[in-house]
């Protein structure tokens, strides 16, 4: 007697969480209203409900798409981060498996793929639920932080070690983010790297401005800067979840303008260290790329003393013509969005 809902009681939702030990921000109640104001962003949420009326299942996603009429059937896509979170019961299975039949059915027909991005590992008998439902598994790294008993940097790389001490020594300071202007400073510098060098998309400003409107508020995220001369060279924007993680979500650093100072180092030391200092367990650097790919930013970002996982991503493609141009615009996003501007 196992029944699907996209409305819950939020005490109901909360509790559920307080007891489930894989509970993390991105599917909680909190996160979920911050996206309901966004353009780009339309949140979505599944709910098994037993016969005593209790939660033993959670699914909070997240449509995303580029705001335009020329690019939103080809951004069109639901991610689901950290979840679905499953009671541990005999009927786990069951549930699992309502659960993604259920936003299956829900976002099919209207968005290109479904990309599950795992927090942790799945046990055996539940991989075949993805399976049965079509989803193929992606490799995926990451690297976690463990922040008790000892102090973080010591197991940081020496060369992070001294790049830290030398950036400090030089003038930078870490300060955390006060007023809207500060955001806009950090949301120029990260446009800039998306655009010319990631080549990804990049949440629109509204996003951040709202996050440290909505989250940073209510002690539910935080931006730390990274400021030289009274300038900001850069930061990192964090959620913080129930004094257990402290999860990065972006960052970024003038590191060729201000070699002496190594901003993008500083700023991911900085949020590493208030975790540690606030009495957080863990630091999640929230991804490190696929292991059959060459990627520079994972380099950077196992010298920080974490572990790495391969928690991996799972993917469903509802529609493969518009996910094989979808790829190939996103590719192109940064000149497709300058022309429409």
């Amino acid at each position: 007697m196992i029944e699907i809902r996209e409305h819950i009681n939020t005490d109901l939702w909360n509790k559920f969480l307080e007891s489930h030990s894989f509970a993390n921000p991105f599917q909680s109640n909190s996160l979920y209203n911050f996206y309901l104001d966004l353009h780009g962003h339309h949140p979505l949420s599944l709910f098994a409900v037993d016969k005593n009326g209790e939660i033993v299942g959670c699914l909070i996603a997240v449509i995303l798409y580029e705001n335009k009429r020329l690019t939103k059937k080809l951004t069109s896509r639901v991610i689901l981060s950290g979840g679905p979170l499953i009671s541990s019961n005999e009927n786990n299975k069951i549930i699992l498996d309502l659960l993604i039949k259920s936003l299956i059915k829900k976002v099919s027909k209207s968005t290109i793929y479904i990309e599950i991005r795992n927090f942790f590992e799945w046990e055996p008998n539940l991989l075949s639920v993805f399976k049965k439902n079509k989803f193929d598994f992606e490799d995926h790294l990451n690297f976690i932080v463990p922040l008790e008993n000892i102090l973080p940097s010591k197991k940081f790389s020496s060369s992070k070690q001294r790049q830290i001490k030398k950036g400090l020594s030089n003038g930078a300071e870490i300060v955390k983010a006060s007023t809207i202007a500060e955001i806009f400073e950090f949301y120029k510098i990260l446009s800039d790297l998306y655009n010319n060098k990631a080549k990804k998309p990049l949440a629109p400003w509204l996003f951040f401005k709202n996050f440290f409107e909505f989250n940073c508020t209510k002690n539910e995220g935080i931006y730390l800067l990274v400021k030289y001369k009274a300038k900001i060279i850069g930061g990192i924007m964090c959620i913080l979840y129930n004094n257990k993680t402290v999860y990065e979500w972006y960052v970024c650093g003038l590191d060729l303008d201000y070699k002496q100072c190594y901003p993008s180092v500083l700023a991911t030391w900085s949020a590493i260290d208030y975790a540690h200092n606030n009495d957080y367990k863990y630091f999640d650097f929230m991804g490190a790329g696929s292991p059959n790919t060459e990627y520079g930013v994972r380099n950077f970002k196992e010298k920080f003393g974490g572990y790495k996982v391969n928690y991996g991503r799972f993917i469903l493609i509802n529609k493969p013509i518009l996910y094989f141009l979808g790829k190939l615009g996103l590719k192109l996003f940064s000149l497709i969005r300058l022309i429409l501007k």
